[in-house]
């Protein structure tokens, strides 16, 4: 992993090849233009994440605006970990139904949303070596946010390759996982009750939902907490217990998923506000 900011006093033209390999690059701030194989031009104007799948060397041409700051996150991943995360090599996971492989190069690329611009704030501002595990951590979730982005489009592709009593099935799983999502039910006996056994269910939630049971659920958990918070009604501590956590727990998860503190929603509240939850 590598992180940056630059600013060029004039504008800078890069002309070297793309090595083997599969990257990752978020873009927080900054101009660039780039050519890559025989892949359409790239113009970033504004924060964008893009996958790189260069099989072998592809040649490369980019362009960097002058005076302008520059801020990157790279990121190198091992195939081989996303075809055991996935089930799938990554070319067809970025490809999908609505990217194509432009020769031995695929590129795919889209806008950062606000989630993965504050992991990528994070990385960028953790420049303490001691703290390896915590920027591995950041590294994964990222590499995970960025390609589950990228994965509706061809997961729709394995969606229809589930019969429709299959993704009834699953869509079943995923309610009875929601009803109990405070204290989630062991998958087995999920695919059990539904129907399913569990090998589809997770290829199930993940070409309809986008991500692996369990991850559903905690999504869901935190998104219903921001509602309860956006809304004024709650404090933090209320709504860290409706959603089955500890305050402190609460605040790591919160703070990893949305990039702030709970307490940012809230400001004026205060740990003496109480309201009903019923």
């Amino acid at each position: 992993m590598e992180t940056s900011t630059k600013i060029f006093s004039e504008p800078l033209h890069v002309s070297s090849p793309i090595h083997d390999g599969l990257r990752i690059i978020v873009v927080l701030q900054g101009r660039m233009q780039l050519e890559a194989g025989d892949a359409p031009l790239l113009d970033i104007r504004t924060p964008t994440t893009f996958a790189v799948l260069s099989e072998g060397e592809n040649r490369r041409q980019q362009v960097f605006s002058r005076d302008t700051p520059f801020s990157v996150v790279l990121l190198q991943i091992d195939r081989a970990l996303i075809e055991t995360e996935y089930q799938r090599d990554p070319a067809s996971l970025l490809c999908g139904t609505q990217g194509r492989s432009h020769g031995s190069l695929v590129l795919r690329s889209r806008q950062a949303d606000t989630t993965i611009r504050a992991l990528g704030a994070q990385l960028l501002g953790d420049n303490d070596q001691k703290h390896g595990f915590y920027r591995c951590a950041k590294a994964l979730e990222l590499a995970s946010l960025v390609f589950d982005g990228f994965s509706p489009a061809s997961d729709r592709i394995a969606a229809s390759l589930l019969t429709p009593s299959d993704q009834e099935r699953v869509r079943a799983a995923r309610d009875l996982l929601v009803a109990h999502a405070i204290d989630p039910p062991d998958l087995t006996d999920v695919a059990r009750q539904c129907g399913i056994n569990l090998s589809k269910l997770h290829r199930g939630f993940r070409a309809i939902y986008g991500m692996a049971p369990y991850r559903y659920v905690q999504e869901y958990r935190l998104n219903r907490a921001y509602k309860m918070l956006a809304s004024g009604h709650f404090a933090v501590s209320q709504v860290a217990s409706e959603a089955g956590y500890t305050a402190a727990h609460f605040s790591t998860l919160f703070r990893r998923r949305f990039g702030y503190a709970p307490s940012t929603l809230i400001p004026h509240a205060t740990s003496s506000e109480d309201c009903d939850l019923s």
